[in-house]
């Protein structure tokens, strides 16, 4: 073509609205109210999102492969992802190069992931031929991943059913990135800790903290 037809738009500049998070206390009565009504697989979900600030997809493409329990570390080399029903559940690799890390995780997320892994096993054998050994956490009763959509969907039910505040999954994210900052730790660190590529994109995120 001869000219450029979008040279005369005007493009709107918009501020970026600020995420609603979870307080401290806010965080803290959920997942106590979690720990003490939910299966183990949500138990284990909302505990890993709380204290390691994974995406939604990182956590559900997590593999008990990933974890060295030993070094008390986890290995983020993938997501779970739907668009679709034409793709349907796939598997891809993380946001960007910065996202593929290795964390360290605390004993409470540790414990739970190894009660979930047992309880997985004795669920195994129910199922028998009718079992799919993916190998990752979150999966439905016959061992095939989650649907990305699931988790949502369990915490806007269960947040309304116990009478707690409802803000989403992402909110788990920025409020472990909200606390470590405000509790000290540099930018640089908590941005490699949320795989970030740039610690400008840390900062223009949170800088409410």
């Amino acid at each position: 073509i001869i000219s450029n037809p979008c040279k005369n738009i005007s493009v709107v500049k918009t501020e970026q609205k600020e995420k609603d998070i979870y307080s401290l206390e806010e965080l803290k009565s959920i997942l106590a109210k979690i720990n003490e009504k939910a299966p183990t697989d949500y138990k284990t979900f909302f505990a890993i999102t709380s204290y390691l600030g994974l995406r939604r997809g990182e956590v559900l493409g997590l593999e008990y492969k990933d974890f060295d329990f030993d070094n008390s570390t986890v290995s983020i080399v993938r997501t779970s992802n739907y668009r679709n029903k034409a793709t349907g559940i796939y598997t891809s690799t993380p946001k960007t190069k910065s996202s593929c890390r290795v964390l360290a995780v605390p004993d409470i997320v540790l414990d739970l992931v190894k009660q979930l892994k047992n309880e997985q096993a004795d669920q195994s054998i129910k199922c028998g031929d009718l079992w799919h050994d993916t190998d990752r956490l979150f999966i439905t009763w016959c061992g095939e991943p989650m649907h990305p959509n699931t988790p949502y969907t369990w915490l806007e039910r269960f947040c309304d059913e116990n009478k707690l505040p409802f803000k989403g999954l992402h909110s788990f994210r920025h409020t472990f990135a909200t606390q470590a900052i405000t509790s000290g730790t540099d930018v640089a660190t908590v941005s490699s800790i949320l795989g970030h590529s740039q610690t400008s994109t840390t900062l223009n995120l949170y800088t409410h903290a």
